[in-house]
């Protein structure tokens, strides 16, 4: 998915969104020890509470509209777009190197 331009003119809205993205964009594929993040680490957990507790400031009273279990659907989704773009990016420089060493000679 490329760039994201919002149509909407909504302060509130875009605020919202910014706030999300910067959470998700947190998300650890791994831990230091190279585990892949599941439901059951502390990581994973603590990123849903984050996002669960992500409000939208309107002017009467806070508003959060990400329960635990779309916050749930949210890191897994990250962490699946993520792994993809890691493996594409893997394939690629996988790829480039086995070019580089192929020596084609033309004769």
């Amino acid at each position: 998915m490329g760039q994201l331009t919002l149509k909407s003119s909504s302060h509130l809205f875009k605020k919202w969104v910014m706030k999300m993205d910067d959470v998700l964009s947190k998300t650890h594929t791994h831990d230091i020890q190279g585990n892949a993040t599941t439901q059951d680490s502390d990581h994973f957990k603590e990123q849903r509470g984050r996002l669960a507790s992500t409000s939208v400031d309107v002017y009467a009273a806070p508003v959060y509209p990400v329960n635990e279990w779309l916050a749930t659907d949210f890191i897994n989704d990250e962490i699946d777009c993520r792994t993809y773009e890691q493996d594409l990016s893997k394939a690629d420089g996988d790829n480039q190197r086995w070019w580089s060493n192929l020596d084609i000679s033309v004769y």
